[in-house]
C-alpha cells in the first residue's frame, strides 16, 4: 500500500514534533543548557540548519515544548469536564489524574528547568508565567465545578486552593526527582489525602467529597 504523501504543513509539523521530542528527552537527560541546538538536531535525525528552520533559539523551542505540554493538562481537565454529572464517577476520574501527575519524570524535569530559567530570565519569566497562571485558573474552575455538582457553595477562595493543590503536586514531583526509591502507591496515596483535605476545606467539611483510595 502506497503511503500517503505529507503536505509541506505537515511535514514541517512533524519536523517540528521530532525536534521537541528530542529536546523533552535531552533536556531530562542533561538539562536546558546542556543540551546544545545540535545535539537536539541530531538526536532527532536532523541537521543544526533544519533546527533553525523551524525555531530561531532553543529557548523559542523550550518555550513551544511547554505550550504542547501545557495543551496536554488542558485535555485532561477538558475530559474531566466531560466526565457527567454523576458526583462519583467524576470522584474516580479526578483521583486517577491526580494521583499519577508524579510518574511523568521527563515532564516533571522540564517544568522545573522552566522554573529556574524564569527565575533568572525577565522576558522568559514573563511568557512562562502565562502558563502558570492559566494552570492554576484551569484548576481553580474545575474545583468550583466539583463543589457545583456536590451541591456545595465553597467555603474559601477555590483560587487558594487551587494554589494548594498545584504547589503539593509540584513538590511531590521535586520529591519524585531526587527520591527514585519512594514507594508510588505511598506517593499516590499522599496526593489522594492532600486532595481530599483541600476538597474539604473548600466545602467545609462536608462528607460527600471524600475521594476513594487509591487502588493497589
Amino acid at each position: 500500500m502506497n503511503r500517503m504523501r505529507l503536505t509541506r504543513a505537515e511535514s514541517r509539523e512533524q519536523t517540528r514534533q521530532h525536534l521537541l521530542d528530542a529536546a523533552l528527552k535531552l533536556i531530562a537527560e542533561k538539562s536546558l543548557a546542556a543540551a546544545s541546538v545540535e545535539d537536539i538536531a541530531s538526536e532527532a535525525g536532523y541537521t543544526r540548519g533544519a533546527f533553525y528552520s523551524n525555531f530561531s533559539s532553543k529557548n523559542e523551542l523550550f518555550l513551544d515544548l511547554l505550550q504542547r505540554l501545557h495543551e496536554k493538562e488542558k485535555q485532561d481537565f477538558d475530559a474531566l469536564y466531560s466526565s457527567g454529572t454523576d458526583l462519583e464517577i467524576v470522584r474516580a476520574r479526578t483521583l486517577a489524574l491526580f494521583s499519577t501527575v508524579h510518574r511523568n519524570r521527563n515532564c516533571a524535569i522540564c517544568w522545573g528547568e522552566a522554573r529556574l530559567l524564569a527565575a533568572r530570565d525577565a522576558e522568559f519569566a514573563e511568557r512562562f508565567n502565562a502558563f502558570t497562571q492559566e494552570i492554576h485558573q484551569l484548576l481553580a474552575g474545575y474545583i468550583l465545578h466539583f463543589c457545583q455538582l456536590a451541591g456545595q457553595v465553597p467555603q474559601v477562595p477555590v483560587e487558594l486552593a487551587a494554589i494548594s493543590l498545584t504547589g503539593f503536586m509540584e513538590g511531590i514531583q521535586l520529591l519524585q526527582l531526587s527520591r527514585e526509591d519512594q514507594d508510588d502507591a505511598l506517593i499516590s496515596q499522599a496526593l489522594t489525602t492532600h486532595m481530599e483535605n483541600v476538597m474539604r476545606m473548600v466545602l467545609g467539611g462536608a462528607s460527600p467529597v471524600r475521594l476513594p483510595e487509591p487502588r493497589g
